[in-house]
């Protein structure tokens, strides 16, 4: 009895300390790059002293209007107004700032961000209203001294130089311009590589009070990749496993590992100053894993868990940068390639090339990808086109299928040939109007299988293969521990068409060897689609959902799941693994579905998958909302098989993650990745994903005007401690369960003695 009580006071004791808690992580591990584009015009806000007012080109028919803090270069607030400017003006006394859309006269409120359209407050409207331009940059002097360009300011009353400056070498143009012809002087210089510099000189130019540089190149992504960072001390221990190979002798290879493992030893002792304390602590006590102090150890563990990554950028203007996902918005490297409307890139994880391709064909190859220095350039060629790129996509490696402006369809590879490798794979095109099927021959040709064409009516308005992730289970296990077994053939696309004479939407579900229509859904007259409105689709492992607005019986945004399985009976299994099927024989069986919609609160704008190592973790839906905020929900939630609650039987309700049937989904502020940053993407931005080493953790990208990089973890992180996690009181907990159970085992193993001979304690 006394050792029971010690033992029950001792884990209550020492476990009330182990805490397993997570921090909150925003603006932690997320960042952000705002992006401003080409300064079209730099204006000086009058109604804030240490800001600026920057107009630049958000689209074709869009202008940015953007506060930037003067003496940081933060940007303080953006938006766009739907106006194309050809000229500006800002007037101090309304707080008015008026555009010029060739002969119209636009007037917006600074204090508001609203165009002024009452006629007794616009400033247009006065009689006596001249438009002056503020965009304009004053006469200035450029000089050339000692091969060195400086800008020269001249006092007005006496005609003397009052400020010679010595401008950056890669000067072009003065962009913003403002002195008092005496102490001060502010300026923004810009060069053809859209960087921009801010300057504030005082005391006649003696005094340089602040600075600040501005990378605007990244304003018209097109592409991107991840690429894996390399830990170099793999390198090492991979070159010593290569010389212990080499030796022939095993005791001369023995005593070369020995040799190798005990300086590893002595060198640790050596960081710890052979204290016996250093070295125990720093075997219990971890850094925190994200954002410690600790920059070096950080940044081992990150390369351990996969959170090292670059993420590499293309611009259309041939412009490649590489960014490090862990690191902020700290850019590594950029270069030019030179490659005018670049149309993709993509990396080579097998090879650690990166491979950037133009409209005309040309393409260039890069090698020697990490974060210290730009990549080595290895080739340089061109395909051999009928014309330009349309469309492009990578088949395997460094294979790719291209669609040409002339409508025709090429494989080509950036190696010398197409690889064997390519041979007999089915590749499926699309445009608005059509599905096409191919198959690549022995030769390397394209040769056209099917194709489903679309009425005049008609048009695709969303397309999604499924994605190639690892199956884990082949089934979903019931609550009475029955199986529904999933429907995993691999060669499906999904895509969505509308009918924009009758407003009708339809689901269609496709093989892409065959072009058999293996699944329909329609949505008619009695909802009232908007096709106006984003109509989005994912397909995941053995499901898709898709995303648009409809008008009954309310206006309402509406997600809709949709779940394949072999059968909806349960334990009934209509494949067999042991035998080899052949779409084109016709025995591939077609799946049966469920559906289930649900109402969501906002617009969504677009939908994407998570992607994790494994795809043990429950699959996230990535939504990106009109307003231009990014949130997600979690597979689990979107279940096509759930029921309301009254209707749910109790075995229902023992089934993984069952939860009843809600109708409206709302949006979860715990969910929102975005958090409270300001994004400003466009509509051509996209979502990307990738996993980590860490199966729980996906990092998400949204690329367009801007880039934002965030890490998610959609059931939660169980393969991550807390940093605050109490190892020590925990090894001493299970140290000290071992050490009573040690004293009660002969005690037990007596008292069983004397219950078998029925002896009484």
């Amino acid at each position: 009895m006394l050792y029971t009580s010690l033992f029950t006071f001792l884990v209550c004791f020492w476990s009330s300390f182990v805490n397993a808690v997570y921090r909150d992580e925003a603006f932690k591990v997320d960042w952000q790059v705002s992006t401003i584009g080409e300064y079209r015009c730099v204006l000086k806000d009058y109604s804030a002293e240490n800001q600026l007012i920057i107009l630049s080109d958000f689209s074709e028919s869009e202008t940015l209007i953007s506060y930037v803090n003067k003496t940081s270069g933060d940007v303080l607030l953006r938006y766009s107004v739907p106006y194309k400017i050809t000229d500006a003006m800002i007037d101090s006394e309304s707080q008015q700032l008026v555009l010029k859309l060739n002969d119209n006269l636009v007037s917006i409120d600074l204090n508001a961000g609203l165009p002024v359209t009452n006629e007794t407050n616009g400033i247009t409207h006065d009689s006596d209203f001249t438009f002056q331009s503020s965009c304009a940059v004053p006469d200035v002097k450029i000089d050339s001294k000692n091969g060195k360009q400086t800008l020269k300011i001249v006092d007005k009353t006496m005609g003397l130089p009052v400020f010679d400056i010595e401008l950056p070498e890669s000067f072009t143009e003065v962009k913003y311009l403002s002195t008092d012809h005496s102490q001060n002087l502010r300026f923004i210089v810009g060069n053809e590589d859209s960087q921009y510099v801010y300057f504030n000189y005082t005391n006649g130019g003696q005094n340089l009070t602040s600075t600040w540089e501005k990378d605007e190149s990244l304003i018209d992504i097109v592409d991107s990749t991840f690429c894996d960072l390399k830990d170099s001390t793999i390198d090492a221990i991979r070159s010593e496993m290569v010389e212990e190979k080499e030796i022939d002798d095993i005791f001369n290879a023995y005593i070369y590992r020995v040799k190798k493992n005990f300086n590893r030893v002595k060198n640790y002792l050596q960081q710890n100053e052979y204290s016996p304390g250093r070295v125990f602590t720093s075997l219990l006590k971890e850094n925190e894993l994200m954002g410690t102090k600790n920059e070096e150890l950080t940044y081992k563990r990150d390369l351990r868990f996969g959170l090292a990554k670059l993420l590499i950028v293309a611009t259309r203007t041939g412009k490649v940068a590489a960014l490090h996902i862990s690191q902020g918005v700290k850019t590594m490297w950029s270069i030019n390639t030179g490659i005018e409307d670049v149309v993709a890139i993509d990396y080579n994880s097998h090879k650690d090339q990166l491979v950037i391709i133009g409209n005309d064909g040309s393409f260039k190859v890069y090698n020697s990808i990490n974060e210290h220095m730009p990549p080595s350039l290895i080739k340089d060629k061109k395909f051999n086109l009928s014309s330009n790129i349309e469309k492009i996509s990578q088949i395997i490696d460094d294979v790719f299928f291209l669609s040409l402006s002339d409508k025709s369809k090429k494989i080509v590879s950036v190696n010398e040939s197409v690889s064997s490798k390519a041979n007999g794979y089915f590749v499926t095109d699309h445009d608005e109007k059509s599905i096409n099927g191919y198959m690549v021959s022995s030769d390397n040709e394209l040769v056209s299988t099917w194709s489903v064409d679309l009425n005049d009516e008609e048009k695709i308005v969303a397309f999604s293969a499924r994605t190639e992730d690892p199956v884990v289970n082949v089934g979903n296990v019931l609550g009475n521990r029955t199986v529904l077994y999933k429907y995993l053939y691999p060669n499906l696309v999904s895509y969505a068409v509308v009918n924009e004479i009758d407003n009708t939407l339809y689901i269609n579900l496709i093989d892409t060897i065959t072009g058999e229509l293996m699944y329909s859904q329609k949505h008619g007259q009695d909802e009232k689609v908007d096709i106006n409105s984003p109509i989005n689709l994912v397909f995941g492992e053995n499901w898709f959902v898709y995303s648009y607005f409809a008008s009954v019986p309310i206006p309402e945004q509406r997600l809709t799941v949709v779940e394949l399985y072999e059968s909806l009976v349960a334990n009934e299994k209509k494949s067999n693994s042991s035998e080899n099927y052949n779409p084109l024989k016709g025995n591939i069986k077609r799946p049966e579905a469920i559906s289930k919609s649900y109402y969501f609160p906002q617009v969504i704008q677009d939908l994407k998958l998570t992607s994790t190592k494994f795809s043990i973790t429950s699959k996230a839906i990535i939504i990106k909302l009109v307003n231009e905020q990014i949130t997600f929900i979690p597979k689990f939630v979107l279940n096509a098989r759930s029921k309301e609650e009254s209707k749910m039987s109790d075995d229902d309700k023992k089934e993984f993650m069952a939860s009843p049937y809600i109708a409206g989904i709302p949006i979860n502020d715990n969910f929102i990745i975005s958090h409270q940053r300001e994004l400003i993407m466009g509509d051509d931005s996209k979502i990307v994903s990738t996993a980590t080493n860490l199966e729980s953790t996906s990092i998400v990208c949204e690329i367009g005007n801007d880039i934002f990089c965030s890490r998610i973890y959609p059931s939660g992180q169980f393969d991550v401690m807390s940093p605050s996690f109490e190892k020590i009181q925990l090894f001493g907990t299970i140290f000290i369960v071992m050490v009573i159970v040690y004293y009660l085992r002969p005690m037990v193993a007596n008292k069983r003695l004397r219950s078998l001979w029925l002896i009484k304690d």
